[in-house]
């Protein structure tokens, strides 16, 4: 069982490194929206970087303003790590996210897109 906590943490080490380093690269590199730049429209993923960077600022009210869909995402994709980790650690077997689960939140986000255009969202 400690192996398994190991492992967990090590991968959530890995995995806050990647959102850091890749924020951070993003950030650096002065990345612009392809969507944006080419229709001059905001697709579903337009103010992820600015969210993140918010988060890590502690900021949860501007996080939330740049891109409340992602931002929500964001947060179920965290209990639902925690909930897998959970299970793994207990059973010493990975549950994935169900099907339906990520379908409905890929339709969503695909919705997302027009509203927050209309609605300027």
């Amino acid at each position: 069982m400690k192996k398994r906590v190991g492992k967990v943490l090590l991968f959530y080490l890995l995995i806050i490194t990647i959102i850091i380093v890749g924020t951070k690269l993003i950030t650096i590199i002065k990345y612009r929206c392809p969507i944006n730049y080419l229709f001059h429209i905001k697709c579903t993923g337009c103010g992820t970087t600015r969210m993140l960077l918010s988060i890590m600022n502690l900021d949860i009210i501007k996080a939330f303003k740049y891109n409340p869909a992602m931002f929500i995402v964001f947060i179920l994709a965290i209990l639902d790590s925690i909930y897998i980790s959970y299970y793994y650690i207990k059973n010493d077997k990975v549950k994935l996210p169900g099907k339906k689960t990520l379908l409905i939140i890929l339709i969503l986000l695909i919705l997302y897109m027009p509203l927050r255009n209309i609605l300027n969202i």
